[in-house]
């Protein structure tokens, strides 16, 4: 299993006004989101990720099995985006090295 901190980042950057990301969120519409199409059978390798994210909290600890969490990060390895800011460089490894359960523990009593 593998657990990634969802939460909501402030972003400012000199081409954009302030604006709020949230994990969660953007997580959401990408798993949704096939732009160059998808078929029925891929779809469905996203039906159970797809759930976790809908009920998940904002401010939660989202939990996922190895084979959802590379098919994650497969999709965000895809992901252009338009403009540059560190916390999307801070998004991308916080998924790229989402803590083990005992990762968890250990820095929960540190």
């Amino acid at each position: 299993m593998k657990y990634i901190q969802l939460k909501d980042v402030e972003i400012e950057n000199e081409a954009l006004t302030k604006t709020t990301f949230s994990y969660r969120g953007h997580l959401l519409v990408m798993c949704q989101s096939f732009p160059e199409g998808a078929t029925i059978d891929v779809m469905k390798k996203y039906v159970k990720l797809n759930s976790k994210l809908k009920t998940a909290e904002n401010d939660s600890l989202l939990a996922l099995e190895d084979a959802e969490h590379e098919l994650l990060l497969g999709k965000l390895r895809q992901q252009k985006f338009s403009f540059f800011a560190q916390e999307l460089i801070d998004f991308y490894d916080a998924i790229e090295k989402a803590a083990d359960k005992e990762d968890i523990a250990v820095s929960a009593g540190a």
